[in-house]
């Protein structure tokens, strides 16, 4: 995780405060990779997304599977 984020060009968490689409982080990703990434990136993109975008947070929205597409 903290690799591709790396590679995406984020130098820490604060950067992926409120201004990024956790869906676009995951397309830049598959694109970089030239590849069809895991769709758990996605879920835990949401998770680092919305832990960077709020001080105080829900301990069960800090595991990236409570992040998954809803069925």
């Amino acid at each position: 995780m903290g690799e591709d984020l790396w590679d995406l060009g984020f130098r820490s968490v604060r950067e992926l405060k409120k201004k990024e689409d956790p869906e676009e982080l995951y397309l830049r990703l598959c694109d970089l990779k030239g590849m069809r990434v895991d769709r758990c990136m996605l879920y835990v993109f949401r998770c680092a997304v919305y832990y960077s975008s709020n001080e105080t947070h829900d301990q069960e929205l800090l595991k990236w599977w409570n992040w998954k597409d809803e069925e």
